[in-house]
């Protein structure tokens, strides 16, 4: 039944976003998606969105722009040009031990010094970076009131074993070769599209990609300038900084006003080359 809905509301033009269950008050919202004219021509032919991959960023603003920076990008050039590249001589194990933030504006505004509430007392969970915009108070609540039971943070930084980092390094050549030999062909995948949500700016945009970061980098290294992507289940689709005053006001607000700015700028601005270079990791 979800995705039947799912389905009607994003032909008609709005998505379902929460997760909660029957029984709980306020789980559910309609969102209208208000996207850019080009993303959404790319809607009519198919389920999912066309998206141009140089708009393609990460959680944790790290994009795949050509002059952008993402670790598993850099390392996988790094392995094409030598397929025996060991692990610890990679950009993943430099940027593994170099990007180990504690807190939410550690992952996301490293470089502001003053301390930003409520983020600067937010520890690096997941859900509290990765789905921000699907916060509420009482969600941030109930991670914070039982930490220990939230998902770590993956791949998005370290630290991280070494085995940890190998498998991950052989998760991107294995799309690379994969995508290489068989090409791009993502309906033909239950879990072919890349999922997450869009930013919008005027006329302007950002998909930021919750799942498909390995396939991302081989895209790049393969010449593939546009990808399909579906908006993450649960996720406002759309996040228009027209609107940002819908985290900020209200029941639901979760940021000061100046905050929800800052976060949306960054992960809209930021290519990812600045920050590792902040980071020294280039």
């Amino acid at each position: 039944m979800r995705r039947l809905v799912d389905y009607g509301l994003q032909k008609a033009g709005y998505a379902l976003v929460g997760s909660g269950g029957v029984r709980q008050r306020h789980a559910y919202s309609v969102q209208r998606m208000r996207l850019p004219e080009p993303v959404i021509s790319g809607f009519a032919q198919t389920t999912a969105f066309e998206v141009d991959l140089d708009r393609v960023t990460t959680p944790c603003a790290f994009s795949y722009h050509p002059n952008g920076w993402h670790p598993y990008r850099e390392s996988l050039q790094q392995l094409i040009h030598d397929p025996d590249l060991p692990y610890e001589d990679s950009a993943l194990r430099r940027f593994y031990d170099g990007f180990q933030p504690t807190t939410v504006q550690e992952v996301l505004l490293e470089d502001v010094r003053d301390l930003l509430d409520p983020i600067a007392t937010w520890p690096a969970l997941l859900p509290l970076f990765k789905h921000l915009w699907a916060l509420t108070p009482r969600r941030v609540d109930e991670i914070l009131a039982s930490p220990h039971t939230q998902k770590g943070a993956r791949q998005q930084f370290g630290p991280h074993p070494p085995e940890f980092g190998r498998l991950q390094l052989q998760r991107t050549w294995t799309a690379y070769e994969s995508l290489r030999s068989r090409g791009y062909r993502p309906t033909e995948f239950p879990d072919g599209h890349l999922t997450g949500y869009f930013l919008v700016r005027d006329d302007d945009y950002r998909f930021v990609v919750f799942h498909g970061n390995h396939r991302l980098a081989a895209f790049e290294a393969l010449g593939v300038t546009r990808v399909l992507a579906r908006p993450h289940r649960g996720h406002p689709p759309v996040v228009d900084q027209r609107e940002l005053h819908r985290w900020t006001d209200g029941r639901y607000g979760v940021f000061p006003p100046a905050v929800a700015q800052r976060l949306f700028d960054k992960l809209f601005d930021e290519r990812g080359a600045h920050k590792a270079e902040r980071l020294g990791l280039r």
